[in-house]
């Protein structure tokens, strides 16, 4: 790790409990001219000292179970422990878990040299998982730590690492030192930086997301996305839906599909136009269609109903040529006119999709058929439960199951009765039928 037997020293000498550290295996001896002395007030009682002292024995020579209950009580002692954490960083060079365990007590402990040791793992660790510890370690420090972040955010070999940790630190200062490497030659470190200004609200960061969604480098785009789209509420007065609606024609496919989630979340005219197009074309692939699908079903207008009807007539018509893409799109489309929740969309979802229950049949679908069945239950119209009864005489598999589970959910208290008068009318050997069908009900 390269820590300097100085920071030892001063770690043994600072506490003025020297029991606490004396008796660590290899610890430095004191010396009276070292350079650097923790407060004062850092001395403990005799016993506590004692106590203290019995821990950090049972850290360095523990297994994992033991050191994770015992960094637990040391966590209650913060900075009684710090002399002696800073005085075992030399023995953790070889036992990387004991560094971890070190990393996170120093992380909760508010003081320069905690800070300062931390800052010195996450540039020397050699592995991800130990830089990980470190850098929410430093995290966890938030503001203070803030003056030795800036100093290694410009660094490269550390920049990125940085820009992680700044992510997780709420405060003011940190969209300053954020927006200084929004810019940088490292694509992994401009995406990183948009990722995490999309977090703060801070009228600068903005324009600083619009301009990212024109990066050369496509997951750049696809984060600047992200976080536009999470922060619209956040954006007033900037036509959000003009700026994303082109990259629905990017050349990288995750970037379409962040920008198919940010307009389906915006809702606008322009916003749900740009869907139906993908929805409607042969330049996008059936995985972004079937995102489109979803996003439209987020939107809370009639207009966003009407789009996804619009679409399902052309599927089901699509369907009758043995289009195999058409029926997974007319599948999807009824499963999401299912989960329609705004109270202005049930009603009209449901008699469109009464009215289309003729032409879903016909096409002999089996799956097509259960889903209409139970968008219908799941849209709750009373009219639909007469309108699904005529079709309790498919045979398609599993059919009568689903529409069972439907017809129970429209009227659960009547439907068992109004499903046998249903059956009295119907022809000697339909009427039959139906009583086998109504044994599923219960």
């Amino acid at each position: 790790m390269g820590f300097s037997n100085q920071r030892s020293e001063s770690a043994g000498l600072d506490l003025d409990s020297e029991p606490l550290h004396s008796s660590l295996p290899g610890s430095p001896p004191t010396t009276p001219h070292s350079t650097h002395r923790l407060s004062p007030e850092l001395a403990l009682p005799p016993q506590e000292s004692l106590q203290l002292q019995e821990w950090l024995e049972q850290l360095i020579h523990g297994d994992f179970q033991t050191r994770w209950e015992i960094s637990k009580m040391l966590k209650h002692h913060p900075l009684g422990v710090l002399g002696p954490l800073l005085a075992l960083l030399p023995h953790a060079q070889d036992d990387e878990e004991l560094l971890w365990f070190i990393a996170r007590l120093l992380g909760e402990i508010d003081h320069p040299d905690a800070v300062e040791t931390l800052a010195e793992i996450l540039q020397s660790a050699t592995t991800t998982e130990m830089q990980s510890v470190a850098a929410l370690a430093l995290a966890n420090r938030g503001a203070s730590a803030l003056p030795r972040l800036a100093q290694l955010l410009r660094q490269p070999e550390t920049c990125l690492l940085v820009v992680q940790v700044l992510s997780q630190i709420d405060s003011a200062e940190v969209v300053d030192l954020l927006l200084k490497v929004v810019g940088d030659d490292n694509a992994a470190v401009r995406g990183a930086t948009i990722d995490a200004l999309g977090g703060f609200a801070d009228l600068r960061i903005a324009p600083v997301l619009l301009a990212a969604l024109q990066d050369p480098d496509g997951d750049v785009r696809r984060l600047a996305l992200r976080a536009v789209g999470a922060r619209a509420a956040h954006l007033p007065g900037v036509a959000l839906d003009k700026a994303i609606a082109p990259m629905l024609h990017d050349f990288h496919t995750p970037v379409v599909e962040q920008a198919i989630v940010a307009l389906g979340r915006l809702d606008t005219d322009l916003a749900r136009a740009g869907l139906a197009q993908v929805l409607g074309g042969d330049y996008w692939p059936l995985p972004l269609q079937l995102q489109a699908v979803r996003a439209l079903g987020w939107s809370k207008t009639a207009d966003g109903v009407e789009r996804l009807l619009s679409q399902l007539d052309a599927s089901i018509e699509l369907v009758a040529q043995d289009e195999t893409t058409a029926l997974a799109l007319a599948r999807e489309l009824v499963v999401v006119l299912g989960r329609l929740r705004q109270p202005q969309a049930l009603a009209l979802a449901a008699q469109a999709l009464e009215v289309r229950l003729p032409a879903i049949f016909v096409q002999g679908d089996s799956d097509l058929k259960r889903s209409a069945a139970l968008a219908l239950g799941q849209l709750g119209q009373a009219s639909s439960f007469d309108v699904l009864c005529t079709y309790l005489l498919d045979s398609s598999p599993g059919l009568v199951f689903h529409i069972m589970a439907a017809l129970r959910r429209l009227d659960p208290g009547g439907g068992l009765a109004r499903l046998r008068r249903f059956a009295d009318l119907m022809p000697a050997g339909a009427a039959k039928e139906m009583k086998a069908a109504i044994a599923e009900w219960r």
